[in-house]
């Protein structure tokens, strides 16, 4: 093949792989496509997440991996775990402060939950990959300053694949920080329903935009198999 023709196939494969990154400022969210079709977005409402997260997610063929609830509920899915949303990165005890479990409903009265707040976009970049880079602050309950956070997504992908690269930096510029061994953290995602393990716990589930029960039952229909 000549070195024209090889370019223009590369040329064609850049064109039809193309990132975009498009911020919405009325939503609070930075929405990203390859080729066309929505990947995920980037959600920094700061007084609903608790913390900037990726949400939802989907998959080169456009089927939905992360569970909607809380924030967007979907029929059969548990109502647990109200701070699991899309994908996410922080830690269960810093500074004897808990940033995992912090929601905006408290789990336990008794313990000090923090919060990570968006600060600003330090660089959105659309191309051949997309490029993203934050700059975010994880501040305890009395908004006392604990960690400068810098992290930077790379999406990317074709028509069979999605791929997010995170990369993040933390800095302590104020008070010594201390990340105590704990169980939750530091990155997860919470999956949809179907990719759930099968459990033999009860739980309350969402359904038709209303509590399946007033208590907790056990339904395993359709999990770990994701619908077509």
């Amino acid at each position: 093949m000549s070195s024209c023709k090889q370019s223009k196939k590369k040329d064609n494969i850049q064109k039809s792989n193309f990132v975009s990154l498009v911020k919405n400022d009325s939503l609070n969210t930075l929405d990203v496509f390859i080729d066309g079709k929505y990947f995920t977005s980037y959600m920094y409402a700061d007084s609903i997440l608790r913390k900037p997260v990726l949400f939802p997610i989907f998959t080169a063929s456009e089927k939905r991996i992360t569970r909607g609830f809380p924030i967007n509920p979907n029929p059969g899915e548990r109502m647990d775990h109200p701070h699991h949303y899309g994908l996410w990165f922080n830690h269960g005890v810093v500074n004897d402060i808990d940033f995992w479990n912090s929601a905006v409903i408290p789990k336990d009265p008794e313990m000090r939950y923090g919060r990570i707040n968006h600060v600003k976009f330090l660089k959105v970049e659309s191309g051949e990959v997309g490029t993203l880079k934050i700059e975010k602050e994880w501040r305890s309950d009395i908004e006392e300053l604990l960690i400068k956070e810098q992290t930077r997504y790379v999406f990317s992908g074709d028509e069979n694949k999605r791929i997010i690269t995170l990369t993040t930096t933390l800095t302590a510029p104020e008070v010594d920080v201390l990340f105590t061994d704990s169980k939750e953290g530091m990155f997860a995602m919470r999956m949809r329903r179907e990719l759930e393990i099968a459990s033999d716990e009860p739980a309350i589930l969402f359904e038709n935009n209303q509590v399946t029960s007033k208590s907790d039952v056990l339904k395993n229909e359709g999990v770990s198999v994701l619908s077509q």
